[in-house]
C-alpha cells in the first residue's frame, strides 16, 4: 500500500473509529423518562437500560424542583432559597459490576446559572461508599474517572446505588442533557490506531525530506 497517499486517510478513518467504539458509553439514565417534582415532594419511576432495570428516585427541599424531559434534566431553586436536590440510581441489592464494564461517568452541563455544586455517592452491596465532589460546576461535558473518587475502592464493582446531590446559592439553575453514561477505556483498536497513524505522519515527513 502507498502510505504516501492511502494509508492516512485511511488510517484517520480507523482512528475516528476505533476512537468512536472506546467511546461507545453505557446509558445509565437518558433524561427521556418523564419525571416533575417539587417543593419536598418525591417519588420514583423504573427505567431500562444497557444497565438492565435500574430505579430513578427524585427528591427536592423547600422551593426547589427537578424536571426530566426530552434528554434534559432540569433542576432550580426559587428566590432566595438555596435548596438541595438529588437524583438517585438504585441498581438492586445484588448490585451490577460497573468496573468491569466502564472506567468513568460522561455527562454535559447545557446550563449553569449560579454556583453550583454536585456530589456523586457510590455504594456497594456492603453499603460502603465512595464519593466525589464538584464544586462550581462549569458547563460543558465532563468526564469522572471511578479512580478520581474518594472511599471505597470496590464501590463499582458491585455498585447498588448512584446518587447525583446538587446544591448552590440562592437561586441557582443548571441543566443537563443527553444523559448519565457509564464509559469505558480507550480499546487496543483505538490506541493502534493512534501509534499506526503517528507512524505514517513520520514517514510522511521522512519521504518529503529524501526527496526534497
Amino acid at each position: 500500500m502507498n502510505f504516501s497517499r492511502l494509508g492516512l486517510p485511511l488510517l484517520t478513518f480507523l482512528l475516528i473509529f476505533g476512537l468512536h467504539k472506546a467511546e461507545a458509553a453505557m446509558m445509565i439514565d437518558d433524561f427521556t423518562e418523564y419525571m416533575w417534582v417539587q417543593n419536598k415532594e418525591s417519588g420514583s419511576t423504573p427505567l431500562h437500560s444497557n444497565l438492565g432495570d435500574i430505579d430513578r428516585t427524585l427528591e427536592t427541599t423547600e422551593s426547589t424542583n427537578i424536571i426530566v424531559l426530552d434528554g434534559i434534566l432540569a433542576l432550580g431553586s426559587d428566590g432566595d432559597i438555596a435548596g438541595t436536590m438529588s437524583v438517585l440510581y438504585d441498581f438492586g441489592s445484588s448490585g451490577i459490576d460497573l468496573d468491569d464494564r466502564a472506567v468513568a461517568l460522561l455527562f454535559n452541563a447545557y446550563v449553569v446559572d449560579g454556583d453550583v455544586n454536585l456530589k456523586f455517592i457510590a455504594k456497594d452491596a456492603g453499603n460502603n461508599r465512595s464519593e466525589f465532589v464538584m464544586n462550581n460546576l462549569t458547563k460543558g461535558e465532563h468526564r469522572i474517572g471511578f479512580s478520581e473518587f474518594s472511599g471505597s475502592e470496590d464501590a463499582f464493582s458491585q455498585l447498588t446505588s448512584l446518587e447525583l446531590i446538587f446544591s448552590g446559592d440562592p437561586g441557582w439553575d443548571a441543566a443537563l442533557v443527553g444523559g448519565i453514561m457509564a464509559v469505558p477505556e480507550p480499546s487496543s483498536f483505538a490506541l493502534l490506531a493512534i501509534g499506526l497513524l503517528a507512524l505514517t505522519g513520520v514517514g510522511r515527513k521522512r519521504f518529503a525530506s529524501l526527496h526534497a
